[in-house]
C-alpha cells in the first residue's frame, strides 16, 4: 500500500516538516513489520507498507490515527493536527565538581608546604 499527503498544523495551516508518519494498529501503535518515515520541509510525505491505519505525530501537537479503509492504492491522506501534547516543566540541577577539587588540590599544597617547613 502506498499512502501520501501533507501534514499541517490545523489552526493555521502551516506545514509541519519532518513530522512523523507511519502505519500503525487503530490506537496509534507503530506496526513491528512497517517502518515510518517523516514529512519533508514542506510537510509532504510518501510511504510504502502494510496496514489498516496510519498516524501521524508532531512534537508539542496530539497525534492523529486514520483509517486507510479500501481505498484504491495509492492513497492520498493529509492531516491537520492540532495543539495539545504539552510537557511539564522541570528543572535541571547539576554540580560542577572541578573548582572543589581544585579548591582540595590547594589546600594540599598548602598543607605540604606548611608540613615541609616543620
Amino acid at each position: 500500500m502506498q499512502v501520501h499527503g501533507y501534514i499541517t498544523d490545523k489552526a493555521t495551516g502551516e506545514s509541519l516538516p519532518q513530522a512523523n508518519i507511519f502505519f500503525s494498529d487503530r490506537n496509534g501503535q507503530i506496526l513491528p513489520a512497517n517502518q515510518g518515515t517523516a514529512a519533508n520541509e514542506n510537510g509532504f510525505y510518501q510511504m510504502s507498507g502494510e496496514g489498516n491505519f496510519v498516524t501521524a505525530s508532531y512534537t508539542g501537537f496530539t497525534p492523529q490515527t486514520k483509517s486507510i479503509g479500501r481505498q484504491m492504492n495509492p492513497v492520498g491522506m493529509n492531516f491537520q493536527l492540532t495543539e495539545g501534547t504539552t510537557l511539564q516543566e522541570f528543572t535541571v540541577i547539576g554540580f560542577v565538581w572541578w573548582p572543589r577539587i581544585l579548591a582540595a588540590l590547594i589546600l594540599l599544597a598548602v598543607l605540604w608546604y606548611v608540613i615541609k617547613k616543620l
